[in-house]
């Protein structure tokens, strides 16, 4: 019998005025935390990771490598979250996957057979989008990344 080795993983998601972030083996999540934290992710960040380390028992060297949210998102928290994670894996040596928002949010409604189009406010009478067709299975993107009005999405739905 051939054993593989089940990545453990440190995800971050800084895009939204919500602080997410987890540290995973395979699909699972050992320790997560997820905080309205409008403004705050700068200070907050590097606390948030120490906390979810400790809630899992691990320490940074335990892990496979990292990943974290991309965007769409405020440019502020996509920086701190990048930044972050990207020195945390410069002084660990251990690689970086990068995810864009909307993938991660579609993936989670994957088991829908059909359309999926996740939302999120980009303001100023704008959202981002993208729109993905699933089989219960696996995602398929049918469109590129979007920023136009809600009316110029609806009409394309």
């Amino acid at each position: 019998m051939i054993q593989t080795k089940v990545s453990q993983l440190l995800v971050v998601d800084t895009t939204a005025e919500y602080l997410s972030g987890a540290v995973t083996r395979g699909e699972k999540v050992i320790a997560k935390v997820h905080r309205k934290l409008p403004m705050m992710h700068s200070t907050r960040l590097v606390p948030a990771i120490a906390n979810i380390l400790k809630k899992a028992r691990m320490k940074l060297a335990d892990l496979d490598g990292f990943c974290v949210s991309i965007g769409p998102g405020s440019f502020t928290g996509l920086r701190i979250g990048v930044t972050t994670i990207k020195g945390l894996a410069y002084a660990t040596g251990k690689p970086i996957v990068t995810v864009p928002t909307l993938d991660a949010i579609a993936h989670n409604a994957i088991k829908h057979k059909g359309i999926i189009c996740p939302i999120l406010d980009a303001r100023k009478g704008k959202v981002y989008a993208c729109i993905y067709r699933s089989d219960g299975a696996k995602l398929k993107r049918l469109s590129k990344y979007l920023l136009l009005p809600l009316e110029e999405l609806a009409a394309m739905l």
